[in-house]
């Protein structure tokens, strides 16, 4: 029986909240904030250029980041 004190959700509203809690959506929501806040700023921060300098400066930190992922899960 469904719980009286509880909204009615539509089917796919409970899945997601099954699935994800709010707490694991906190910094993904806040890293998408702060882009589109950033992009509202300085247009020229969404041009291609920009985009394939941060990917450029980025793809060292995430191979490393790989590798020690790796190391930590791997133990060793």
């Amino acid at each position: 029986m469904p719980d009286p004190s509880q909204p009615d959700r539509p089917s796919w509203l409970k899945q997601i909240h099954r699935e994800v809690q709010i707490d694991q959506l906190v910094l993904p929501l806040f890293i998408m904030a702060l882009a589109l806040t950033t992009g509202q700023i300085e247009p020229r921060f969404w041009s291609s250029e920009n985009l394939l300098n941060l990917s450029r400066q980025l793809s060292t930190l995430m191979i490393l980041s790989v590798g020690q992922t790796l190391a930590v899960v791997g133990v060793g």
